[in-house]
């Protein structure tokens, strides 16, 4: 007796029935959990978690197709590529380490591991970062990609040929990009779905002036509303005026001079979305009093001060200039 013909005549008895002579023929057949409607599934499904709904995809056809139909929020994913033989994905913080051994990959998660030999530790690391990224209705809040400097270029690649698969675009809100190559930081920054990437984040090393016009060509660039490129290479001010529309931005120049202090704070006090900015200069100390004069701000300890009134409303933009940095911030009252 299977486990539904038990429970049938369990609830019987429970209901004080002993009719041990009743013709089940004449029951609606029992549909199993497959055979309910594809709405119905999707219900179901739509409570599993990651790591659960990798395991549903698998029992049946139609169970991966539902799955694979859901729309599905990640609040952050993580993907570190490490030069050693290590890849590690982490899921809304549950982490799975990917190992190469010389018998094939040990597989690491929460304390559990497993040793699976004769595969290859790279295509089981991606095989499972593009069944959870293959549902075509996926929105991933925050992405967090670090690549050490010495990775295998073979394994980079594998990755960016990944994310590039993915159906209608790989859709995330805010990025954050480690890696010593800038190129390759671009190449990825270039998968993300422009209009939903709200904040870019990048760390690499210093950035060449052509991949500096690279960026701001982006559309990711020019639809994002943050933009925080504090390690991304020394910018040219001429292009300040392309930081103008972000509610934030951080960027490193050379030195600044009076009038591109002047110029961009004629644009924020236009900006209806302005809130916070920096401008950090690499090697050369600002000489604030000149700046500040300039400026016609205020000059105490060390630090030129401005504030202007934003027209029209009652918040005020304060700039302030010390020796190695400007800062741009509004304050609402």
């Amino acid at each position: 007796m299977d486990y539904v013909e038990f429970e049938f005549w369990f609830m019987r008895f429970v209901r004080r029935d002993f009719n041990l002579h009743y013709d089940r023929s004449k029951d609606p057949k029992q549909l199993t959990f497959s055979e309910l409607p594809t709405d119905m599934l999707g219900e179901v499904v739509k409570f599993l978690d990651p790591k659960e709904r990798k395991i549903a995809r698998k029992v049946s056809k139609t169970l991966c197709n539902v799955v694979d139909r859901q729309k599905i929020y990640y609040k952050e994913i993580e993907v570190f590529i490490g030069s050693t033989d290590k890849i590690t994905v982490a899921y809304n913080k549950n982490t799975v380490a990917y190992k190469g051994c010389p018998t094939g990959s040990i597989i690491e998660l929460g304390g559990y591991k497993k040793s699976i030999d004769k595969f290859n530790y790279v295509d089981l690391a991606f095989n499972d970062l593009a069944i959870s990224l293959k549902p075509s209705r996926i929105l991933v809040k925050s992405l967090r990609v670090s690549i050490e400097e010495k990775s295998d270029i073979g394994v980079i690649n594998q990755f960016l040929n990944l994310i590039r698969s993915i159906h209608n675009g790989f859709l995330v809100k805010e990025t954050l990009i480690e890696t010593a190559n800038t190129t390759l930081a671009l190449s990825i920054l270039s998968v993300l779905k422009p209009g939903t990437l709200e904040t870019i984040e990048m760390f690499t090393a210093e950035g060449k002036a052509e991949n500096h016009e690279r960026i701001v060509e982006m559309e990711q660039f020019k639809q994002a509303k943050t933009v925080l490129l504090r390690r991304f290479g020394i910018f040219d001010p001429s292009y300040l005026q392309r930081f103008n529309g972000f509610r934030r931005f951080q960027l490193v120049l050379n030195t600044v001079e009076p009038r591109d202090i002047y110029l961009l704070r004629e644009v924020l006090l236009q900006s209806p979305h302005f809130l916070h900015g920096s401008i950090i200069t690499s090697s050369v100390p600002l000489d604030y009093i000149k700046i500040g004069e300039a400026l016609g701000s205020r000059i105490v300890d060390s630090v030129a001060t401005l504030y202007d009134k934003i027209p029209g409303t009652t918040d005020t933009l304060k700039i302030t200039i010390s020796v190695y940095d400007v800062l741009f911030c509004l304050y609402s009252q």
